[in-house]
Order: structure tokens, then C-alpha cells, then sequence
């Protein structure tokens, strides 16, 4: 799925992301499925990952654009909008586990927060 996405190198600031994460994500819906061509989805609900700061938390963690984000922490994740306030419910510097779905296979990765803004 990484490769549904472009890669690309991300603005500085991504005006979308309050979360601390460095990112910004789409709900994956049916829509968003057939517009990135992602055979699996629908099936996985979460967060599609869409663009990110190269020096954001997500960047770091090995989080790239075409991830879906299934979980932060121990909160299952089914919108952009869920991983928005789940990462604004975490502390700046707090290492949070992040699960994202990619290539047919689950990840979990490890983050540290940054401080928003």
C-alpha cells in the first residue's frame, strides 16, 4: 500500500497536523480506497497516512505515507480524526506504540511525541 501514496518530500509544515505526530492522514473510506487504488481496504479502517514531516514523531517512528494507522497506544484508531485526539490526549515526549497496516501486514512501531506546533 506504501506505493498508493507518492512519495514525496513533505512541506515543512503540514497545516493539517495537531496531533504531535507530524502527519496528515485521511479517513479510509470506500472513496479513498478506489481513489489510491487499495485493494485490501476498506477492510482495514484507520487512518490512511498521507503526508508527513520528515522530522515529525511518525517520520522518526518509520511511519511512511500509504500507512494505515490501526491503533495509537491502546486505542484502536478508525479515522483521521480518532488519531488526531488520541495523539493530543498523549504527553509530549511519551514513547506511544503506533500499529499501522502495511503491504498486507501489521506493524507496530514506537513514537515519541513531539510537542504540538
Amino acid at each position: 500500500m506504501a506505493a498508493a501514496v507518492e512519495r514525496g518530500r513533505a512541506p515543512d509544515r503540514l497545516p493539517d497536523d495537531d496531533a504531535g505526530l507530524g502527519i496528515e492522514a485521511e479517513t479510509v473510506s470506500a472513496a479513498v480506497a478506489a481513489y489510491y487504488n487499495m485493494k485490501e481496504c476498506p477492510a482495514v479502517p484507520g487512518a490512511l497516512v498521507c503526508a508527513l514531516d520528515g522530522d515529525g514523531a511518525a517520520a522518526l517512528a518509520g511511519v511512511g505515507p500509504g500507512d494505515v494507522i490501526t491503533a495509537l497506544g491502546d486505542r484502536e484508531i478508525l479515522s483521521a480524526e480518532e488519531l488526531y485526539a488520541a495523539a493530543a490526549e498523549c504527553a509530549a515526549g511519551e514513547a506511544v506504540p503506533i500499529t499501522v497496516y502495511r503491504d498486507g501486514e501489521y506493524l507496530t512501531l514506537s513514537a515519541e511525541l513531539k510537542p504540538k506546533g
